[in-house]
């Protein structure tokens, strides 16, 4: 595709003269109208003035039989898809003609005048073939203008994902000492009853930021196409009954009667079990908050084959007529006013929406207005009835194996000191050996020396990074060493990071405390 055209050149008339004075005596006549003329009688160089930008094409008849007059055709046929520049064709008798006409019907903006022709008739077609390309410069600049505003877009997004993924990292930094400090309160006990109320509550606060914050990664993470499911073969009713025991702390405080329908058999669907059930506490965790105290929700589950139908409808504030259209959008929520304040960024259904279309399904809300409730209907493809001999996910709560008790000795490494000061508290809570380094070459000489078990290791270190010091430990063959990264990166790039560094396992801050007591479970 030749450049784009010089704009001086963009209005001139390249004309193919037979003769140098027909060449000459063209180009004067159209100076005296006002239109610019490039003459010359070799295609070669016909082909090279367009390609430096032309507003028009001038040729006569006699230049059919040119040995170059393909090269010619080439340079018109290999045009930008918004350009089509104007050929004036000038000829004596088309009809008449043998070769002229297979070159005039392959040419896509061709206008045809009969020889000879006046001045006027010329001047005038040549006139009308430059408004014809104006019209198509124009075009040309409002697509350059979608291509730049298209990378500008893309650039902010890019900007955007950046910024999230580092206001997560820094938000998740100070949220790790806060909730592990709050869990071993939890653990302690009280009989101080100010203090029983207040903890749940610190709790049930800490969750949902951590949850916010969740839920703004993942919107974003989908929309750039970085989430990918871990499908499996499940049992529906086993992922909703998980995503309602997530939403029982709202749901009880609330005080909201729940009714669940689920069939007697399987409702079997091809998914990721984490996703589906993130879908079902965004919709249940809404239906709690957007319904008044002591609301009723109601949870319907039905197989209508090939699709899992799964509703969720409320008494709850409804959505007005005019705001159904937009529930989807990001950062929308419905009732905005001061008595009807809600906590959250509005971006849970439009979370919902997403992951349910990555699982090739569809969601629709609906509403009869204010105060009249709302009905969220998902619809998901079902998956066949596994043979005799498959063992399916069921996705249900499973109780660890118990395991002898046996204490090992655990190391943290992490620069940010309340971070590593509260989660060597919680596993010495656990009954284990711990000490803690706050560096990476402090953390190197602490496993050098004690050779501990496990190592929960921070990644953004100054000095020696947490996949350096992975690196470095496995290169001196601590392979029977378990290394857990703890950071506050948590996408799935940034676990694959980790693993490729030599890290068993990858805990995302604030790292919750079931987590760490499963991994050192398995030991």
């Amino acid at each position: 595709m030749p450049a784009e055209p010089v704009e001086r050149y963009s209005e001139r008339v390249v004309v193919v003269a037979p003769t140098l004075r027909d060449g000459l005596v063209t180009r004067r006549l159209m100076s005296e109208a006002g239109i610019e003329c490039a003459v010359d009688q070799d295609l070669a160089n016909v082909v090279a003035e367009i390609d430096q930008g032309a507003g028009a094409l001038l040729i006569t008849d006699l230049v059919a039989a040119d040995p170059k007059m393909p090269a010619l055709m080439d340079a018109l046929g290999r045009q930008p898809d918004w350009s089509s520049l104007p050929v004036i064709a000038i000829c004596r008798d088309i009809d008449k003609s043998r070769i002229f006409p297979r070159f005039v019907e392959t040419m896509a903006n061709v206008t045809v005048v009969d020889r000879p022709v006046s001045v006027s008739t010329l001047v005038s077609a040549l006139r009308a073939a430059l408004r014809n390309r104006r019209s198509q410069y124009l075009i040309r600049d409002q697509i350059l203008e979608l291509q730049h505003a298209r990378e500008a877009l893309s650039a902010a997004d890019k900007r955007k994902d950046e910024f999230l993924a580092t206001l997560a990292h820094e938000l998740r930094n100070p949220l790790a000492p806060l909730k592990t400090g709050l869990e071993l309160l939890q653990c302690r006990g009280s009989d101080d009853p100010q203090l029983q109320r207040v903890l749940p509550m610190m709790d049930r606060q800490m969750t949902h930021l951590v949850k916010l914050i969740d839920d703004l990664l993942d919107v974003s993470r989908i929309t750039s196409g970085k989430i990918v499911l871990n499908r499996e073969r499940l049992d529906l009713r086993s992922v909703v009954q998980m995503g309602l025991e997530s939403c029982q702390p709202a749901i009880a405080g609330a005080r909201h009667s729940v009714a669940v329908h689920m069939p007697a058999e399987p409702v079997w669907v091809d998914g990721d079990s984490a996703r589906l059930s993130q879908i079902v506490l965004n919709v249940v965790g809404n239906a709690a908050k957007y319904t008044p105290t002591g609301g009723r929700i109601e949870l319907r589950l039905e197989a209508q084959p090939p699709t899992a139908v799964l509703t969720v409808a409320d008494t709850g504030l409804g959505i007005p007529a005019d705001m159904l259209g937009r529930v989807f959008d990001m950062f929308t929520q419905v009732n905005r006013s001061l008595d009807r304040s809600q906590e959250g960024l509005g971006i849970g259904l439009s979370l919902v929406k997403r992951l349910v279309e990555l699982h090739a399904g569809n969601v629709d809300v609906r509403s009869a207005g204010s105060d009249r409730g709302t009905t969220v209907e998902i619809r998901l493809p079902m998956a066949g009835i596994p043979e005799s001999g498959d063992s399916p996910t069921t996705a249900s709560h499973r109780e660890p194996a118990a395991h002898p008790t046996r204490h090992l000795l655990l190391l943290v490494i992490d620069d940010n000191a309340d971070a590593a000061d509260s989660l060597a508290m919680l596993l010495r809570g656990l009954g284990h050996r711990t000490e803690v380094a706050y560096d990476g070459q402090a953390g190197l000489a602490a496993v050098t020396t004690l050779s501990p078990d496990v190592v929960f290791c921070d990644i953004g270190m100054p000095g020696m990074s947490g996949y350096a010091l992975a690196g470095e430990l496995r290169e001196r063959g601590f392979s029977a060493t378990t290394l857990v990264a703890v950071s506050g990166w948590g996408a799935e790039v940034d676990k694959r990071h980790t693993r490729r560094a030599g890290f068993d396992f990858h805990l995302t801050k604030p790292a919750d405390s079931a987590d760490v007591k499963a991994i050192l479970e398995q030991l």
